[in-house]
């Protein structure tokens, strides 16, 4: 669950929260990806990275707005975009699109 953002590739990703880098990997449905926890123990996913990225390490502190890493296509996926998930503190997949047009953000436009 989540909500797929098109952007072009190698566009920077930004991290929409201050945190700490959990997991960073490969898998073949997200392709190159990074989990992030925020102070509150929600997770944030970022998939189909371009590549794994250099920009954070697992365990770094990370601010809002610093780049993790660039938009790709790996994994599943059939063109270049972020796919972006969140995970509550109690392990339950949320779709962040919803939490965006709450706060006046959404819809979000290529």
């Amino acid at each position: 669950m989540g909500t797929d953002i098109k952007r072009r590739a190698k566009t920077p990703i930004l991290s929409m929260t201050d945190g700490v880098v959990k997991f960073i990997g490969y898998l073949p449905i997200p392709g190159y990806y990074v989990m992030i926890e925020d102070p509150y123990g929600y997770v944030y996913h970022y998939y189909h990275m371009f590549e794994l990225t250099t920009f954070v390490k697992e365990g770094d502190r990370v601010k809002q707005g610093q780049q993790i890493g660039i938009v790709g296509s790996t994994g599943n996926s059939a063109a270049y975009h972020l796919h972006l998930g969140l995970v509550t503190p109690e392990g339950k997949y949320v779709n962040p699109y919803d939490l965006f047009v709450q706060a006046g953000i959404g819809p979000i436009l290529p």
